[in-house]
């Protein structure tokens, strides 16, 4: 149900979760810590696609690279045997 008004995308709590990749309750939570403003469209509240999108390049975290590797290092940990007697 996105609805485009002046050339403005407004998402539904559900697309918007989608979009951001978060839990739809997540999105009712926090929304106002993020940023989002809300706007009512009847009995709904939408929000604009471009503040998800400014507050989604905010949470981008420098040194992926380094974090790729951690993660490498946690599959190849040894893994402790039980040995039978």
């Amino acid at each position: 149900m996105a609805i485009t008004l002046q050339g403005e995308i407004y998402l539904n709590p559900k697309e918007a979760s989608v979009f951001s990749c978060r839990a739809k309750n997540t999105i009712y939570c926090k929304y106002k810590a993020w940023g989002w403003q809300p706007y009512s469209f009847g009995a709904n509240i939408l929000f604009k696609k471009s503040d998800i999108e400014k507050w989604l390049i905010t949470q981008i975290k420098p040194n992926i690279k380094n974090r790729a590797q951690e993660g490498s290092h946690k599959n190849s940990s040894s893994k402790k045997i039980k040995h039978e007697r």
